[in-house]
């Protein structure tokens, strides 16, 4: 992990550098856009620009709900991450004490089950940590090859943030192309930005129906519905 970071800062610090530069290019490309609306649907500049004041004008009126939405939801998400390493902590300091208490739960005779449940639960758990990690590595090695060899600049920082992201199940695919997008449309042409959003696509339908069940799958052999199930009735349960 820590040689992915430094591998992921390295490559930051090129794309922190360029980002004048790709800020000049994007507000170049929205004036070509400005130009475009013109004389395609006659519609001047100084309207499409009052239209998108009063859309912001607007979307300002409601902005304090959205500020005191935004304040709770990150608020959350930052208390959650900060407790995670608490509990892991926890979790991990007291692990034979809850085992004791697994152990205690159930008779005499069913010992040697309870054991081995727990053994399979450790074992499952070590499986699909090191089958993801697997899989983020292929994903990796995917991406960027594909798109450095159809010309994308950062194609080694977008795989990676792409292969990191991936974990996160559909968000982090989408959140992939956008980013991608966006970088690649200010870096380059349209068709280009075009090209490198359907190559990402292709990795993602090969990575859902070939890599992810033979690596992950295969590693863990747990049904993906019962394991959603599972999900949502725990945090229905123990939030």
């Amino acid at each position: 992990m820590s040689g992915i970071l430094y591998f992921v800062s390295m490559q930051m610090a090129g794309f922190l550098a360029d980002i004048p530069l790709l800020e000049q290019r994007l507000m170049a490309e929205a004036d070509v856009l400005t130009s475009w609306v013109d004389k395609r649907f006659n519609i001047s500049s100084e309207s499409q620009m009052g239209y998108l004041n009063d859309l912001a004008d607007r979307s300002i009126s409601g902005g304090a709900q959205m500020v005191i939405n935004t304040f709770s939801s990150v608020s959350a998400t930052v208390l959650f991450i900060v407790f995670i390493p608490i509990y892991t902590f926890f979790l991990l300091y007291y692990r034979r004490t809850l085992v004791a208490f697994l152990v205690k739960l159930f008779r005499r005779e069913h010992v040697t089950e309870v054991y081995g449940a727990i053994e399979d639960t450790r074992r499952i758990i070590k499986s699909y940590v090191v089958g993801l990690f697997i899989e983020m590595i292929v994903v990796a090695v995917l991406n960027c090859s594909v798109l450095a060899i159809i010309g994308v600049k950062y194609a080694m920082l977008l795989g990676t943030i792409g292969a990191l992201l991936n974990v996160i199940p559909y968000i982090g695919f989408i959140v992939t192309v956008i980013f991608t997008v966006i970088v690649t449309f200010t870096t380059n042409t349209g068709i280009m930005a075009f090209w490198a959003a359907l190559s990402l696509f292709i990795i993602h339908l090969l990575d859902s129906n070939i890599l992810l069940p033979r690596i992950v799958g295969s590693k863990v052999k747990i049904n993906a519905l019962v394991t959603i199930l599972g999900v949502f009735i725990g945090n229905m349960v123990w939030g």
